[in-house]
């Protein structure tokens, strides 16, 4: 991932949103069962670093997971993948979502094997980078909408030239 190429000590995860639980989208370092065990979580103010992120709409800044209560059921998670500190940005849709605040498309995680709290510039970056997440997203998006759309103006044109054909006969 570009996180995890900008720096080599961070391991850094995509969750994808769909009716109020986060799936693995992507995570390349972490290993598959980390990803199985967080699948389908459900977000909520005090579920790690990510739900609690996509509950709240914020970056959520976990400096260690031995004690923060936030990661109180994932302690064994993070003893045995060594996630010490983790930090949590909402991956936002650019658009103004709806009354409540902007739509959550997922979150976007930095783990770190060691207790830390983040500096400036890797806030700012965690930021651009749940940014240009949303943008793939919404592009991914779109384009799925489009293909839709091509496939349901394909059906309609094969029902009415079969329509024309049937009552040319």
């Amino acid at each position: 991932s570009l996180a995890e190429s900008l720096d080599c000590e961070v391991r850094a995860s995509v969750l994808l949103l769909r009716d109020g639980r986060l799936h693995t989208g992507a995570g390349p370092s972490l290993p598959s069962e980390y990803h199985a065990a967080i699948d389908g979580l459900q977000i909520g103010p005090e579920v790690g670093s990510c739900g609690t992120a996509a509950f709240l709409r914020r970056l959520v800044i976990v400096t260690d997971t031995e004690t923060d209560a936030k990661w109180a059921s994932f302690r064994e998670f993070s003893r045995r993948y060594e996630l010490r500190s983790c930090w949590s940005q909402p991956i936002l849709a650019p658009d103004g979502g709806d009354g409540a605040g902007p739509r959550v498309y997922g979150t976007l995680a930095m783990y770190h094997r060691t207790v830390r709290a983040p500096t400036v510039q890797q806030v700012r970056l965690v930021r651009e980078l749940a940014h240009l997440a949303a943008v793939a997203i919404e592009r991914h998006e779109s384009a799925a909408a489009l293909r839709q759309t091509l496939a349901d103006l394909t059906t309609a044109r094969r029902q009415a030239e079969a329509a024309n054909l049937a009552k040319s006969e």
